[in-house]
C-alpha cells in the first residue's frame, strides 16, 4: 500500500535494506549476515530494530491519515 511505501521511504537505507532482504527477496538471517558481512545476531538486531522502526513510520502515517 501506499502507507508502506511511505513508511519504507521515511526509514534509514541500511533498515530499508535489511527490510528488503528479508522481506522481499527472501533471504534468511544467515544469508542478511554474509550480505553485510556482519554476525548473525548482529544481523537479527538490525533486523529487529528496522521493523521496529518500520512500525513507529508506519503507525504515524496511519494516524495522520485517519
Amino acid at each position: 500500500s501506499d502507507n508502506v511505501k511511505e513508511a519504507m521511504n521515511k526509514m534509514k537505507d541500511k533498515e530499508r535494506a535489511i527490510l528488503v532482504m528479508k522481506f522481499t527477496t527472501g533471504m534468511t538471517i544467515q544469508e542478511i549476515s554474509e550480505a553485510m558481512e556482519i554476525g548473525l545476531s548482529a544481523a537479527k538486531m538490525r533486523l529487529y530494530r528496522a521493523l521496529d522502526s518500520f512500525k513507529e513510520f508506519y503507525s504515524k502515517i496511519e494516524n495522520a491519515s485517519s
